[in-house]
């Protein structure tokens, strides 16, 4: 019976330690599924943006030369990556005001205030998701972003204007270099060689001669 009672006292008193916890776990839940929400509302416009942009700065181009519809979206696919991530720290900046604007508008920061909950432990999600955003776009920066700017760029500049590779540029920039030093070298040595040809074939005539 002691024990059982003491079982029955204990438990409210675990609950009651459980309870807060818990219901700050389900807040910081909803503010980070909110937070990515309006993350994604920006990465949405912003590749939006970037689409009407590019389509209208390269219009003429490709009206004139009419690549393959696979080659532009390539082009638009290869590029949009480099340029969200141009626009990732401001697309995070209005991602974090549109949040507390909508925490404030519809009063749930005021109930959150009055629930004890402070502003800074309010934020402290919201920090550590911007926190998590920032390392993975340094580790797609040194990953993955080199790539997709090569392949953009053989895209734009050897499938759709026709132009050679650059690897293939360089070597052929190369040889002509290595051509061009290697004749300079033959001339330069048939010059020297040929005034002392010519001193030695002088003095052979004058040894005859006398």
């Amino acid at each position: 019976m002691d024990a059982r009672g003491l079982d029955a006292r204990a438990a409210p008193r675990i609950g009651r330690i459980r309870g807060p916890r818990a219901s700050t776990f389900l807040i910081d839940r909803y503010l980070i599924r909110e937070y990515l929400m309006f993350l994604g509302f920006g990465l949405g416009m912003g590749a939006v943006l970037f689409i009407v942009v590019d389509l209208l700065q390269t219009l003429d181009r490709f009206l004139r030369i009419k690549p393959a519809f696979s080659l532009i979206v390539q082009h638009l696919a290869y590029n949009l990556p480099s340029e969200l991530y141009k626009g990732l720290p401001l697309i995070v900046l209005i991602a974090t005001v549109f949040l507390f604007l909508s925490l404030t508008r519809q009063r749930e920061l005021d109930a959150l205030k009055a629930a004890g909950i402070s502003l800074y432990r309010v934020s402290f999600p919201i920090l550590l998701t911007a926190a998590a955003i920032s390392i993975a776009a340094v580790i797609f920066q040194e990953a993955a972003l080199p790539e997709l700017n090569a392949k953009a760029e053989e895209v734009d500049n050897v499938k759709i204007r026709g132009r050679i590779p650059a690897t293939c540029s360089d070597r052929a920039r190369s040889g002509t270099a290595r051509r061009t030093r290697g004749s300079s070298g033959w001339r330069s040595s048939i010059r020297w060689i040929s005034p002392w040809t010519a001193c030695c074939s002088s003095r052979s005539t004058r040894t005859s001669g006398s």
